[in-house]
């Protein structure tokens, strides 16, 4: 019998949640487990790439292009982007025992499509984790912290919260050691 958990991995723009994904990746796989490492942000850059020609470079310009594209996405089809990244990045590469680890979790409909694919069967389990990283604003643009993207999530019920107020290395000793 497959297994496939999912991590869900929540929080404001630079909280942190890349490196908390990393980490447990990097947990998992000590353990010896499958894991599938992916994020929602990584189509959108694609889209903003290959369709607008935008160049990388992380920008507040660039972080409002990539939210509305998002939105926008979302308004026609709601599940489109975790549907998306399930059939592209996630899927073809389970195996027995798999642990999905999805970094920017951004909406409810992220998490109400892979609930959908819990009720048939395609998902064990599903973990929330929201990473906050108190007193720290990289956004500084009152437009994108009421956006969404930014926004939706704000009264969601997480299974986890993850404070993220110290060095990289606190992150790594708790997570490691179980604390979180």
């Amino acid at each position: 019998m497959i297994e496939i958990k999912v991590i869900l991995i929540s929080g404001k723009s630079n909280s942190g949640k890349g490196s908390v994904a990393k980490l447990f990746e990097e947990m998992y796989k000590n353990q010896g487990k499958h894991v599938i490492r992916c994020s929602l942000s990584t189509y959108i850059r694609d889209i903003a790439k290959k369709d607008f020609y935008w160049d990388g470079v992380d920008t507040l310009a660039s972080r409002k292009f990539m939210a509305e594209v998002y939105r926008i996405g979302t308004e026609f089809y709601p599940y489109h982007m975790m549907r998306r990244v399930w059939e592209r990045d996630i899927e073809p590469f389970v195996t027995k025992n798999s642990i999905v680890i999805v970094e920017s979790f951004r909406e409810k409909v992220n998490y109400d499509y892979c609930k959908m694919l819990q009720d048939k069967g395609k998902i064990d389990k599903i973990t929330t984790i929201r990473v906050v990283r108190p007193n720290f604003n990289v956004l500084q643009d009152e437009e994108m912290e009421h956006h969404v993207s930014e926004s939706d999530l704000d009264d969601f019920k997480f299974d986890i919260i993850v404070e993220n107020s110290g060095t990289l290395d606190d992150l790594y000793q708790r997570i490691m050691i179980g604390e979180i």
